[in-house]
């Protein structure tokens, strides 16, 4: 390892300055200890954490290794403890998972307390080849073959701190070499050695048998994945592009999108432009695979979507005039594009009231002699005309009853049900509670944004009309 080379990528590639803070993943390993020496020798203002997983019995050996450490260099420490096999039983994950989210979780608390730049870790040349063969064993796609960047942002744990791997250069036999050249000390981990952890077993058993047949496999490898990392800048390149052509709008607990601009592009595209949807709508979400992308884009490129499909987590997708929704568990579609009743409302005639969900009613009467029967005809989707003389009392609004039903126009004798004519012009159910219902004291006269009712419409007979409109801020 040679520091020049070692500053060199950390400024071109890690996008680290002198005048950054680097939080320091340290585990008490050689090489988090190397690591933090480098960086340090290097001029680098640094503060060094460590994480006790408590999944061996001397961990807090390595804890108490790393404090001394840090006390003769001069470097300050944070440290933290949790139990990584509780919280992998009570959150159904793997061991090597459940570690992994909790060092993240307390590094990046960790980097925030100290007022760092950045989170180092010390992941090397080696795990890297090891991390894109337990991808390709699993099927992963370009995201997982391309291995691990020097710098990436964790949005689960921070929106703005980064994660640097500034010994992605160097094998492990090269870190090994540094710590044995600078009289570095290091803890070995004895769990590094059990092959009933995945990535132990690619390292001890599959990559050694791999190399009888092709030596050069690791070289090889990484060579691959630097060209795997310019191919995926240019997807996502592209995936930045055509997200801007979707309409795409987000809120609290949900995302939407355009229906018709999405089924018109290129299917690779689609699977890209789902996964990346799916981390804009839930950043923790980390195992949805090209499986699970295919079968989303597949449901929405229906005709028409219908119903809704499971996206993960709890979280669905669902379709609604022209809109893809994501949703978050708990979450509906939002009601924004539909009025909402905060009180019963007895209409004043002419007037205005306010409604809630930002629309209003407004409320006036006309002579139908100085009204063109186009206007009548033709009349917007949140618009009403009436025959006056037809009203039994004073119109009011208030919301659905049980067994409501009402004739609708151009109906001569059936009735039909509120929750039926609802249900067919797709109404979400999350806008039916508290969705604006204009009556009489005979019943139902108006379905805002559906239909009026058959005995109040407007006739050759008609001699003054009742125009009601709703009208959104």
């Amino acid at each position: 390892m040679n520091l020049q080379d070692f500053s060199k990528f950390l400024q071109e590639q890690c996008q680290i300055s002198k005048e950054d803070q680097i939080l320091v993943g340290v585990s008490g390993g050689a090489d988090s200890v190397a690591l933090l020496h480098a960086l340090k020798q290097s001029g680098y203002k640094v503060v060094a954490y460590h994480y006790d997983h408590q999944i061996r019995l001397e961990s807090s050996k390595d804890a108490e290794f790393v404090i001394s450490l840090c006390r003769e260099w001069g470097i300050i420490c944070g440290t933290s403890i949790g139990n990584v096999p509780d919280y992998a039983k009570q959150n159904r994950v793997g061991i090597e998972e459940a570690a992994r989210m909790l060092r993240y979780k307390n590094l990046f608390s960790a980097a925030e307390r100290y007022s760092c730049d950045a989170v180092a870790v010390a992941h090397h040349a080696d795990d890297q080849i090891e991390t894109i063969l337990m991808h390709f064993i699993r099927g992963a796609g370009l995201d997982g073959l391309r291995g691990m960047p020097p710098r990436l942002l964790f949005p689960t744990y921070n929106q703005s701190i980064p994660v640097i791997r500034p010994l992605l250069p160097y094998t492990k036999t090269e870190i090994l070499n540094y710590c044995q050249e600078n009289g570095l000390l290091f803890r070995e981990d004895v769990t590094n050695q059990e092959k009933k952890y995945f990535r132990n077993w690619l390292r001890l058993e599959l990559i050694p048998a791999i190399e009888e047949f092709n030596p050069n496999f690791r070289s090889g490898l990484l060579r691959s994945s630097e060209t795997l990392i310019n191919d995926w800048e240019i997807l996502e390149e592209q995936v930045d592009k055509y997200l801007d052509t979707l309409q795409l709008v987000q809120g609290t607990g949900f995302l939407s999108f355009s229906y018709l601009h999405f089924i018109g592009l290129k299917e690779g595209l689609q699977h890209r432009i789902i996964r990346r949807l799916i981390q804009i709508l839930d950043p923790q979400v980390r195992d949805f695979d090209f499986s699970a992308a295919k079968r989303v884009t597949q449901w929405i490129c229906q005709d028409q979507p219908v119903g809704r499909i499971d996206l993960i987590g709890g979280c669905i997708a669902s379709y609604y005039h022209g809109k893809v929704y994501f949703l978050m568990p708990g979450t509906s579609i939002p009601i924004t594009d539909f009025p909402q009743l905060d009180n019963a409302k007895a209409l004043v005639i002419p007037g205005e009231a306010n409604l809630d969900n930002n629309w209003y009613v407004s409320v006036e009467a006309l002579a139908m002699n100085a009204i063109p029967i186009e206007l009548v005809l033709n009349a917007p989707k949140w618009e009403a005309w009436m025959d006056v003389e037809q009203l039994q009392g004073s119109p009011y609004l208030d919301w659905k009853k049980p067994g409501d039903r009402f004739t609708p126009l151009g109906w001569s004798e059936h009735s039909a049900r509120v929750s039926d004519i609802w249900l067919n012009h797709k109404i979400p159910a999350a806008a039916r509670e508290r969705y604006p219902i204009l009556r009489d004291d005979e019943g139902i006269i108006w379905l805002p944004g559906i239909t009026i009712a058959q005995r109040v419409r407007v006739t050759d007979k008609t001699k003054r009309i009742l125009r009601i409109r709703l009208i959104k801020n």
